[in-house]
């Protein structure tokens, strides 16, 4: 993600930890239930 995004590792890290939280998610796999509910795909 962070080579694709032209970003540090770190910085990936602190927006999925924003964003887990701002949608009161546990881990990354909640959050890929929860998109994909929500009609996101790859």
């Amino acid at each position: 993600i962070a080579r694709k995004l032209n970003i540090t590792e770190g910085t990936v890290k602190v927006h999925v930890k924003h964003l887990l939280r701002k949608l009161d998610l546990a881990s990354r796999v909640e959050a890929a239930v929860w998109a994909v509910k929500q009609g996101f795909h790859a």
